[in-house]
């Protein structure tokens, strides 16, 4: 099994262009025409994966759940997660736009809330609806990054901006999300490349 370290792996990938690119986190625009089945990854930072267009599947190997994500929704992905992953393509191609969090910027953000009593009770990722600001940021980012460089601050700055967004439709979801990684501890990644396909 040959599993990819993203996001150092989709930094280079034909179907990912990378928007935003700072010295610990990045945003990372992914879009495919024909859907791509049967991706192996392991997360290097959490992640809030935003679909814009067609379906993620999110097979997590270690908790054995799955979790469909549809157009203008969006997920939040712990570190370390051991996954499989689908891109399904509809009428239009997958589109999604990654926001890779590095644990310096995760604990900026945690400072700046207050903060949950308890982290989110299930282990199992959810996908949430994504607010009509956050559509219009996200779809902003496309047209206006990506395309010359930009300070490597400014993908710290864009990053907070969405989970500030995602805060304002659930003053707990995403803060909760977040404790409840933290808390977790990595397991090793040898076991699950050793499992069958």
């Amino acid at each position: 099994m040959n599993f990819a370290r993203i996001p150092t792996a989709l930094k280079t990938a034909k179907i990912c262009k990378v928007l935003l690119d700072g010295p610990e986190d990045c945003v990372i625009h992914k879009s495919s025409a024909s859907s791509l089945l049967d991706r192996h990854g392991c997360l290097g930072m959490h992640a809030i994966s935003v679909i814009l267009n067609g379906t993620q599947r999110i097979h997590h190997l270690e908790e054995n759940w799955t979790q469909e994500v549809h157009s203008n929704q969006w997920i939040f992905l712990p570190k370390g997660l051991y996954q499989i992953s689908d891109l399904l393509s509809n009428d239009a191609p997958f589109e999604a736009v990654i926001f890779y969090i590095s644990d310096q910027l995760t604990e900026t953000f945690l400072a700046q809330i207050d903060l949950p009593e308890t982290p989110i009770d299930s282990t199992q990722s959810a996908s949430y609806r994504l607010p009509e600001q956050a559509i219009h940021m996200v779809r902003g980012m496309l047209t206006t990054y990506g395309t010359g460089s930009y300070s490597p601050d400014l993908s710290s700055l864009k990053i907070l901006e969405l989970l500030h967004l995602l805060r304002m439709q659930d003053e707990e979801v995403l803060s909760r999300c977040i404790l409840h990684a933290n808390g977790n501890k990595r397991k090793p990644l040898k076991p699950f490349m050793e499992q069958p396909c």
